[in-house]
């Protein structure tokens, strides 16, 4: 190879070289220069597939950082927004948690998920009296009042305070303090109550009725009080004292009179007899005649044979009635029998 061609051939190599070096520098700060405009954002995503309602523990969790303007809104960063939330669908892994998918993060989840922990809904009806003529809104607050009506168990008419300061949690079936609608007239309401508390609003109602006492939602005073019975109302000396009510079962007085009767004891049959008795069972719309034989024998229903006798007997005296007449003369009810002549028409010889 000529001198000449390889000096050429160098040369062109030092040029692609150099040529090379410049354009990875500056695709490389271009590179670094991207990176560091781009803002970037953690937030959570599922680690692992996350069924509906489950409890998010921290395990499930894990943060990833994500361009800030392709992350989505409603995005969770914060492990006290997500930790202890429950789902409102499936997640999948690498899916971002948002606010929305969580069961508290929209309205439309169920009542139930609303109850906070450690209460229970409990449900009693009303009447406009006890909603403050409709004013009664979920989030409020009042008291329950039972009326006792004197009984058994209850010596006096009285009225208890039986729960203060409790939240209503449901006006009918809603929520929310919506009022938009205006007076409500409300046919239940739903109580916020602690296990326990229940049981004694259950046997309040069954024992006596409930009445419903609008308060100041900021009032949390309890007043101790042991209830009014109507001596306090009316005074001791108008009421009288007659104590609680007999407990004990009323009875039948037909069946007390049936009891009362005393019928003279028969004196025994003799041994071997076959005299025979019958018994009569007398129902609503029939009756039934029992005959008893011998001791020992079944006794045997009777009843047809002694209803064809009878209407034997109604025919027989029939056909008897009717012998008392002549067969050949008319029946005196026959128009064709002349009235015998008067005793002046009456022929006599001369």
């Amino acid at each position: 190879m000529r001198p000449k061609s390889m000096i050429l051939i160098v040369i062109a190599l030092g040029c692609g070289l150099v040529a090379a070096m410049g354009i990875s520098q500056v695709l490389n700060a271009k590179g670094n220069d991207g990176r560091d405009e781009i803002e970037m954002t953690e937030v959570f995503v599922a680690a692992t597939e996350v069924n509906l309602g489950d409890v998010l523990a921290k395990e499930m969790l894990k943060l990833e950082a994500w361009p800030s303007d392709r992350v989505p809104e409603g995005a969770l960063s914060s492990l006290e927004d997500v930790e202890g939330q429950r789902p409102n669908q499936r997640l999948y892994a690498g899916e971002v948690i948002l606010q929305a998918k969580l069961i508290d993060g929209n309205g439309s989840d169920g009542a139930t998920d609303k109850i906070p922990v450690g209460y229970v809904a409990h449900t009693i009806d009303v009447e406009v009296s006890d909603t403050g003529s409709g004013l009664l809104r979920p989030g409020d607050r009042v008291d329950i009042l039972v009326y006792l009506r004197q009984s058994c168990e209850i010596g006096k008419a009285r009225a208890k305070r039986v729960l203060q300061n409790v939240r209503v949690f449901a006006v009918d079936d809603r929520i929310t303090r919506d009022t938009e609608d205006g007076v409500v007239k409300a046919k239940t309401v739903t109580l916020l109550v602690k296990p326990g508390q229940d049981e004694l609003l259950l046997l309040a109602d069954e024992k006596g009725t409930l009445r419903l006492v609008m308060r100041r939602g900021d009032d949390q005073e309890a007043e101790s009080t042991t209830g009014k019975d109507v001596n306090e109302l009316l005074g001791d000396a108008e009421v009288a004292d007659d104590g609680a009510k007999s407990c004990e079962p009323k009875t039948n007085q037909f069946l007390d009179f049936l009891g009362s009767l005393k019928t003279k004891p028969t004196a025994p049959l003799p041994t071997g007899t076959n005299e025979e008795f019958k018994m009569v069972l007398v129902g609503p719309q029939s009756a039934q005649v029992w005959q008893f034989g011998e001791e020992g024998e079944m006794p045997i229903d009777v009843t047809a044979d002694l209803a064809a006798n009878y209407n034997n007997r109604n025919q027989n005296q029939t056909q008897d009635i009717g012998s008392m007449f002549d067969p050949g003369m008319p029946e005196p009810d026959d128009p064709s029998v002349d009235d015998p002549p008067a005793e002046d028409d009456a022929v006599t010889d001369d």
